[in-house]
């Protein structure tokens, strides 16, 4: 065997084994940039998936938030504010406050004019309906 023939064949031994490392390395490669490119998909499938249940979740609080937005503009709620913000009433309307100062029971009357208090005597806790029933029926 020649020496140029011998050197031919070691030529051709190590092309193809180079060539043979090349591709492996070239498919290793390519392999790990697949599994990063699912690996990014799959999280992107997540976020999107996050970002709709989010947008769901805001179209829902915009609509309550519009209902409520709505409801604060009636006159409804603006005579209701009056009332017990203000102490607003309707013409001829009597306002009737309760309250237990210094163990006293007193019912207070406020017909808008004047305004009268009527101690009764102290008896502890006195349950709001007997209160009433004081008010309307003279204890």
């Amino acid at each position: 065997m020649p020496h140029g023939e011998h050197t031919k064949k070691i030529q051709q031994w190590l092309r193809s084994r180079v060539a043979l490392v090349a591709s492996v390395l070239l498919a290793a490669f390519l392999f790990f940039q697949l599994i990063v490119i699912v690996k990014k998909s799959s999280e992107t499938d997540g976020d999107i998936e996050a970002l709709q249940l989010e947008r769901t979740r805001l179209k829902d609080e915009q609509e309550q938030l519009s209902k409520l937005h709505t409801f604060l503009g009636t006159d409804y709620f603006a005579e209701a504010e009056a009332r017990t913000k203000l102490g607003y009433q309707k013409k001829g309307e009597v306002a009737v406050i309760i309250t237990d100062e210094n163990k006293q029971d007193q019912v207070i009357l406020d017909d808008g004019q004047k305004a009268v208090a009527k101690t009764l005597p102290a008896s502890g806790e006195v349950p709001n309906v007997r209160l009433w029933w004081r008010y309307f029926f003279g204890y």
